[in-house]
Protein backbone atom coordinates (compact mmCIF):
# COMPACT_ATOMS: atom_id res chain seq x y z
CA UNK A 1 0.00 0.00 0.00
CA UNK A 2 2.85 2.38 0.75
CA UNK A 3 4.37 1.91 -2.72
CA UNK A 4 1.05 2.64 -4.41
CA UNK A 5 0.61 5.81 -2.32
CA UNK A 6 4.14 6.99 -3.18
CA UNK A 7 3.52 6.46 -6.92
CA UNK A 8 0.24 8.41 -6.77
CA UNK A 9 1.92 11.21 -4.78
CA UNK A 10 4.79 11.34 -7.29
CA UNK A 11 2.40 11.51 -10.28
CA UNK A 12 0.32 14.22 -8.59
CA UNK A 13 3.48 16.25 -7.89
CA UNK A 14 4.67 15.96 -11.50
CA UNK A 15 1.24 16.99 -12.82
CA UNK A 16 1.09 19.99 -10.46
CA UNK A 17 4.59 21.13 -11.46
CA UNK A 18 3.78 20.79 -15.17
CA UNK A 19 0.47 22.65 -14.70
CA UNK A 20 2.17 25.46 -12.81
CA UNK A 21 4.88 25.86 -15.44
CA UNK A 22 2.25 25.77 -18.20
CA UNK A 23 0.28 28.57 -16.54
CA UNK A 24 3.43 30.68 -16.03
CA UNK A 25 4.45 30.25 -19.69
CA UNK A 26 0.90 30.85 -20.92
CA UNK A 27 0.86 34.32 -19.39
CA UNK A 28 4.47 35.19 -20.23
CA UNK A 29 5.29 37.78 -22.87
CA UNK A 30 5.69 36.19 -26.30
CA UNK A 31 9.11 35.32 -27.58
CA UNK A 32 9.93 37.17 -30.84
CA UNK A 33 11.48 35.42 -33.83
CA UNK A 34 12.54 37.51 -36.84
CA UNK A 35 12.45 36.12 -40.38
CA UNK A 36 13.66 37.57 -43.70
CA UNK A 37 11.28 39.26 -46.12
CA UNK A 38 11.66 41.11 -49.41
CA UNK A 39 10.21 44.57 -49.93
CA UNK A 40 9.88 46.41 -53.21
CA UNK A 41 10.37 50.09 -52.44
CA UNK A 42 9.05 52.71 -54.83
CA UNK A 43 10.96 55.85 -55.72
CA UNK A 44 8.03 58.31 -55.86
CA UNK A 45 4.39 58.59 -54.92
CA UNK A 46 3.53 58.28 -58.62
CA UNK A 47 5.36 54.92 -58.71
CA UNK A 48 3.37 53.82 -55.67
CA UNK A 49 0.13 54.80 -57.41
CA UNK A 50 1.14 52.88 -60.55
CA UNK A 51 1.86 49.74 -58.51
CA UNK A 52 -1.31 49.96 -56.37
CA UNK A 53 -4.99 49.46 -57.07
CA UNK A 54 -5.99 51.12 -53.83
CA UNK A 55 -4.39 53.66 -51.48
CA UNK A 56 -6.33 54.51 -48.31
CA UNK A 57 -6.03 55.82 -44.80
CA UNK A 58 -7.64 53.26 -42.49
CA UNK A 59 -7.87 52.34 -38.82
CA UNK A 60 -7.38 48.79 -37.59
CA UNK A 61 -10.58 47.55 -35.95
CA UNK A 62 -10.03 43.80 -35.56
CA UNK A 63 -7.54 40.96 -36.08
CA UNK A 64 -7.69 37.20 -36.37
CA UNK A 65 -4.52 35.15 -35.84
CA UNK A 66 -4.29 31.98 -37.92
CA UNK A 67 -1.64 29.30 -38.35
CA UNK A 68 -1.28 27.63 -41.73
CA UNK A 69 0.16 24.12 -41.39
CA UNK A 70 2.12 22.86 -44.40
CA UNK A 71 3.41 19.31 -44.81
CA UNK A 72 6.90 18.84 -46.20
CA UNK A 73 6.98 17.48 -49.75
CA UNK A 74 9.99 15.28 -48.95
CA UNK A 75 8.81 13.88 -45.59
CA UNK A 76 5.12 13.79 -44.64
CA UNK A 77 6.06 13.52 -40.95
CA UNK A 78 7.49 17.07 -41.03
CA UNK A 79 5.01 19.92 -40.72
CA UNK A 80 5.69 23.66 -40.84
CA UNK A 81 3.62 26.30 -39.08
CA UNK A 82 3.24 29.64 -40.85
CA UNK A 83 1.42 32.20 -38.72
CA UNK A 84 -0.56 34.99 -40.38
CA UNK A 85 -2.74 37.76 -39.04
CA UNK A 86 -5.92 38.74 -40.85
CA UNK A 87 -6.28 42.41 -39.92
CA UNK A 88 -9.56 44.22 -40.56
CA UNK A 89 -9.34 47.95 -41.32
CA UNK A 90 -12.09 50.54 -41.63
CA UNK A 91 -11.41 53.05 -44.43
CA UNK A 92 -11.30 56.65 -43.25
CA UNK A 93 -10.10 58.32 -46.44
CA UNK A 94 -9.52 57.14 -50.03
CA UNK A 95 -6.51 58.61 -51.83
CA UNK A 96 -6.63 56.40 -54.92
CA UNK A 97 -9.07 53.70 -56.06
CA UNK A 98 -8.41 52.26 -59.50
CA UNK A 99 -11.61 50.18 -59.45
CA UNK A 100 -13.92 52.85 -57.97
CA UNK A 101 -15.55 50.18 -55.77
CA UNK A 102 -14.61 51.36 -52.27
CA UNK A 103 -16.24 53.96 -50.06
CA UNK A 104 -15.25 55.56 -46.80
CA UNK A 105 -16.30 53.39 -43.82
CA UNK A 106 -15.94 50.18 -45.90
CA UNK A 107 -13.93 47.44 -44.21
CA UNK A 108 -11.02 45.65 -45.86
CA UNK A 109 -9.01 42.67 -44.65
CA UNK A 110 -5.23 42.69 -44.97
CA UNK A 111 -3.22 39.49 -44.62
CA UNK A 112 -0.08 40.20 -42.63
CA UNK A 113 2.64 37.58 -42.86
CA UNK A 114 3.33 37.74 -39.16
CA UNK A 115 1.54 36.28 -36.19
CA UNK A 116 1.62 34.16 -33.09
CA UNK A 117 2.19 30.45 -32.64
CA UNK A 118 1.56 28.65 -29.36
CA UNK A 119 3.70 25.79 -28.11
CA UNK A 120 1.17 23.13 -27.11
CA UNK A 121 3.49 21.68 -24.44
CA UNK A 122 4.51 24.89 -22.66
CA UNK A 123 1.65 27.21 -23.64
CA UNK A 124 4.18 29.89 -24.60
CA UNK A 125 3.45 32.29 -27.47
CA UNK A 126 6.05 33.07 -30.13
CA UNK A 127 5.66 36.05 -32.44
CA UNK A 128 6.96 35.20 -35.91
CA UNK A 129 7.62 38.41 -37.82
CA UNK A 130 9.70 39.50 -40.83
CA UNK A 131 12.72 41.68 -40.03
CA UNK A 132 12.07 45.41 -40.27
CA UNK A 133 8.30 44.83 -40.14
CA UNK A 134 5.91 46.02 -37.47
CA UNK A 135 2.66 44.16 -36.95
CA UNK A 136 -0.22 46.64 -37.10
CA UNK A 137 -1.91 47.56 -33.84
CA UNK A 138 -5.57 47.80 -32.89
CA UNK A 139 -7.10 51.33 -33.07
CA UNK A 140 -4.05 52.75 -34.93
CA UNK A 141 -4.37 54.51 -38.30
CA UNK A 142 -2.30 53.44 -41.33
CA UNK A 143 -1.88 54.31 -44.99
CA UNK A 144 -2.52 51.06 -46.88
CA UNK A 145 -1.72 50.34 -50.50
Amino acid sequence: MKLKSKIILLLATVLLLYGGLYILNYNAAPKVKLIDAKYLPTETLKDLELESELIVKAVKVDEDNKVIVTTSSSDTNIKYEEPITLSTFKIEEIYYDETNTFQESDKIVVEEFAGYTRNSYTGRNTLIIPKEYTLTKQDHTYVLF
